[in-house]
């Protein structure tokens, strides 16, 4: 998702909002429509964070791992839908701003149903006395792989377009989605 958050927002808001007749224009720059995407997805992963903690951890967690991938590929998948269809002119800038808002809420509240019961069936199946170096491996890795995939969204929307930034992401996530279903391994997290 950091290329979505990185790369494809910030090109969005500079090359199709910017000049454009856009909703709230009157009271709102351009450059506010990020922000609101941002606090969309913040929001909502807080939402699913506090219902998560909630609830009891389960035993097994890869119905709720498919459950929340196939959530998040419809998502991927519709926003580049959408956004496709701007780009072809059968939507207007009002239509992509609200859908790309209410994605990233609903982008928000799927990635904690997805990360939270991973995280922790990591933290128990790690042994004790190798767990802080599991998790900082994780998280320095993950974190790692960040500047990575902006510099190759970059490259994508820079060579083929934002469309296919999107496309290329939706891919992506159907790709493990498919990986999860078929992994014999993990089908028995």
């Amino acid at each position: 998702f950091a290329p979505l958050t990185s790369n494809f927002i910030p090109y969005f808001i500079a090359a199709d909002v910017t000049g454009s007749d856009y909703i709230f224009k009157d009271i709102m720059q351009p450059e506010m429509w990020n922000s609101i995407m941002s606090v969309a997805l913040g929001i909502g992963m807080i939402i699913m964070a506090i219902f998560i903690s909630t609830r009891p951890q389960k035993e097994k967690i890869i119905k709720t791992l498919r459950i929340g991938f196939i959530a998040i590929d419809l998502l991927m998948v519709s926003l580049a839908v959408i956004y496709f269809l701007f780009f072809k002119e059968v939507f207007n800038i009002n239509v992509i701003l609200l859908a790309l808002s209410i994605g990233a809420l609903l982008i928000g509240l799927t990635l904690p149903f997805i990360n939270i019961p991973t995280s922790t069936k990591v933290m128990t199946l790690t042994e004790k006395d190798k767990l802080g170096k599991v998790s900082s491996v994780m998280d320095v890795g993950s974190q790692g792989l960040i500047p990575l995939s902006n510099l190759l969204a970059g490259l994508v929307i820079s060579s083929f377009g934002p469309s296919w930034l999107l496309i290329i992401c939706a891919s992506g996530l159907c790709l493990l989605t498919v990986v999860l279903f078929i992994n014999k391994q993990i089908k028995q997290l």
